[in-house]
């Protein structure tokens, strides 16, 4: 997923609101599971076409800002001593509570799949701004 598109993802995701799931068959619930597993570790964020598809997209996009965000913090926190250090570290906990409360409220205004694709969208867009504020410092 390219990230300046990231709203054009959340409106492919919604347009696909009639595909909710994927079949499995007469397999069993551990095989079932594991068949999704596969699949969704298979997608293509370039061209999702289910609901399903594009929520474990934004997912992955959130896990790759997140660890970007963990990689340029360490550098940033690694340089730092002292009062400089401590005042980071509190604003990186308060930060961390602010995007969480922020996504949540508002994610909080779709329901079911649809939630968990704007929650995810919502920690990657703001996990990246982050990393560039940190980045400057």
């Amino acid at each position: 997923m390219k990230t300046s598109g990231w709203w054009k993802n959340i409106a492919i995701a919604l347009s696909c609101l009639g595909i909710i799931g994927l079949g499995t068959g007469g397999l069993s619930a551990q095989n079932s599971l594991t068949s999704k597993n596969q699949v969704l570790k298979a997608v293509d964020c370039g061209d999702a076409k289910t609901l399903i598809e594009a929520k474990e997209c934004f997912i992955r996009e959130y896990e790759e800002a997140d660890k970007e965000l963990n990689e340029v913090y360490q550098q940033v926190i690694s340089g730092l001593e002292g009062e400089s250090k401590q005042r980071l570290i509190r604003a990186e906990q308060a930060w961390i509570k602010y995007r969480d409360a922020n996504c949540d409220y508002r994610s909080g205004k779709w329901g079911g799949v649809q939630r968990v694709a704007f929650q995810y969208s919502c920690l990657a867009r703001m996990t990246r701004d982050r990393t560039q504020e940190l980045q400057l410092d």
